[in-house]
């Protein structure tokens, strides 16, 4: 499990959401986040530990009728292209 912050909003062009989820795919949290265009940029963090930060569109959350379903076939599709060390 890691636990850091995320910087990624500079030079992003779209507004993104990021998931927080533990190594048990439970759904910590959902934060959006928004184009950064002047440093200093926000820095986006959860407080726990967590093991995937999953980042979309930032309507795509809202968007699923079963975000729990697509977000566990997005885990494994993602895991199995960039399995996690450690």
């Amino acid at each position: 499990m890691v636990n850091f912050c995320v910087d990624k909003t500079k030079n992003t062009k779209i507004a993104l959401s990021i998931a927080f989820i533990d190594s048990s795919g439970t759904l910590l949290e959902i934060q959006d986040m928004n184009p950064c265009y002047h440093m200093p940029c926000p820095i986006y963090w959860h407080i726990h530990p967590y093991r995937y930060a999953l980042e979309v569109n930032q309507s795509w959350f809202r968007d699923q009728k079963d975000s729990s379903a697509h977000l566990l076939d997005c885990l494994s599709y993602a895991s199995s292209k960039f399995p996690v060390l450690g």
